[in-house]
């Protein structure tokens, strides 16, 4: 078998598609559920979680939680999205929606690591590459058949 039959376009969205669902949809879905923010300590935040009062502390974990499970929302949304076009689609159009899908989950890590970068951490290159390699089955399986007929 040559690489390219191996790697179709399908295979190559399913392949994504799967991890996407489990590393950044049902990962911080549950951890949003949980309500445990164990990442987030009064080191991240300074003296505004160190001073703040008990109640205060609760209403910035509850916060933490939200967005934590907002993020893994987005990311079941887009792996869902990824997997119907897996099955929807063939041929060249299937070639072009794995490209497709894999420029959305860039342009979502990009997007991702300016809104760290504003707030101060540089997480840009860290962001692309962990990004890059969750899309490389799409982008490499559809660069494959993009020229094929059907």
């Amino acid at each position: 078998m040559d690489i390219k039959t191996i790697m179709n376009p399908q295979r190559g969205m399913i392949l994504s598609g799967v991890i996407i669902l489990l590393l950044l949809g049902l990962g911080p879905i549950s951890g949003g559920m949980s309500g445990e923010t164990e990442m987030f300590t009064s080191e991240d935040y300074g003296d505004i979680y160190t001073d703040a009062s008990t109640e205060d502390k609760e209403i910035i974990d509850e916060i933490l939680a939200i967005t934590e499970f907002s993020i893994g929302a987005a990311g079941v949304s887009i792996a869902v999205f990824i997997l119907a076009l897996a099955f929807m689609t063939e041929g060249t159009d299937q070639a072009k929606a794995a490209i497709l899908s894999g420029g959305i989950v860039m342009l979502w890590g990009l997007l991702t690591a300016v809104a760290w970068y504003l707030e101060g951490e540089n997480f840009i290159v860290f962001s692309l590459v962990m990004h890059g390699f969750l899309t490389a089955p799409m982008f490499i399986s559809g660069m494959l058949h993009l020229k094929e007929e059907g």
